[in-house]
C-alpha cells in the first residue's frame, strides 16, 4: 500500500505510560491521516493464536486508544476490531465477527444524518475524550469460538470520504487478551 496514512509502529511520543511503542495510523510526516485526494484506509492484524481449551465462558479483550479524527461529529470515520475465526492457522478467517466499533459508527446508528445528530449526543459522540487515553474493554463470550481451533484480531480504519482527515489519526497500545472467569 502505498497511501501517506497507514498502520505503522510508533515508537516517539504518544504512547502509554511506561511504553515504548505504540501502532498509529496515520503519515508521520504529515501529522494527520490524510491521504490527499483519497480516503484513508488500512488494517493491522494480530498473529494466529491457537484457541487454548480452558478459557471459560468469557473472555476479555482491551487496549488504550488515542484519537484525534476531523470527523468526529459527522461520523464518518470507521474504527473496528474484528475477531477472526480460524479451522486452520495458515488459512485467512473462516468468519471474521465485528466485535468493536468506535462511538457512533454509522453502522451502528443515525449519527450522519443531520436529521438524526442529537442523537449522536445521546450515543456519545459528543462526549468521547477526542485527544486523551481511553481504556477500552471488550467483553466476549467463548461461545463465539465454537467450532474454530484458531484466531486472530485486526483492528480496520476506513475514513469513508477524501475530506476533513487532517487530525492526527489513532494510536492503539497494550493490546490484551485475557480470561475473565474461570471453569
Amino acid at each position: 500500500d502505498q497511501a501517506s496514512a497507514a498502520w505503522q509502529t510508533w515508537n516517539e511520543e504518544n504512547v502509554t505510560e511506561g511504553g515504548e511503542c505504540a501502532l498509529y495510523f496515520g503519515d508521520p510526516l504529515t501529522g494527520s491521516y490524510e491521504t490527499p485526494g483519497a480516503t484513508s484506509q488500512g488494517t493491522v492484524t494480530s498473529p494466529t493464536w491457537a484457541i487454548p481449551g480452558d478459557l471459560g465462558d468469557q473472555v476479555e479483550v482491551s487496549f488504550w486508544l488515542w484519537m484525534d479524527l476531523e470527523d468526529a461529529f459527522s461520523q464518518l470515520d470507521r474504527l473496528r476490531l474484528y475477531a477472526g475465526l480460524k479451522f486452520l492457522s495458515s488459512l485467512p478467517p473462516n468468519e471474521s465477527v465485528l466485535i468493536w466499533g468506535k462511538t457512533c459508527d454509522p453502522a451502528g446508528g443515525l449519527c450522519d444524518d443531520p436529521n438524526f445528530s442529537a442523537y449522536c449526543d445521546v450515543w456519545g459522540c459528543a462526549t468521547w475524550p477526542w485527544g486523551q487515553w481511553t481504556h477500552v474493554t471488550v467483553p466476549m463470550s467463548t461461545t463465539l469460538f465454537d467450532g474454530y481451533s484458531h484466531l486472530n484480531f485486526q483492528f480496520a480504519f476506513d475514513t469513508v470520504d477524501a475530506v476533513m482527515n487532517d487530525g492526527v489519526g489513532i494510536f492503539i497500545d497494550d493490546f490484551r487478551v485475557r480470561k475473565t472467569a474461570c471453569q
